[in-house]
């Protein structure tokens, strides 16, 4: 499998984890200063569908702080892999 097709594949996957994104009512905090801050705590559920599978979507629920982690997580991945890709070829 070429490298492109599996950037492809992990942008795909992002992709599909954010569309199906389902969140709760946002907890929210106002801050003495009058701005909205958001709770990193507050749990948020999303259902993940699994690509070419028929098998039942999986649900899964983490705090914000714990999403927000995962994504940019994700996005080094992506950027190292396209550093990367000319390197290999």
């Amino acid at each position: 499998m070429r490298l492109t097709n599996i950037c492809f594949a992990a942008v795909l996957l992002g992709a599909t984890g954010a569309a199906n994104a389902q969140t709760s009512a946002p907890a929210v905090a106002a801050a003495p200063s009058g701005k909205v801050v958001k709770d990193p705590n507050r749990m948020i559920c999303r259902t993940l569908d699994t690509t070419g599978s028929r098998l039942k979507p999986v649900r899964d629920c983490r705090t914000a702080k714990a999403w927000a982690d995962a994504q940019e997580l994700d996005r080094r991945d992506i950027d190292r892999i396209q550093a990367n890709r000319y390197k290999n070829e």
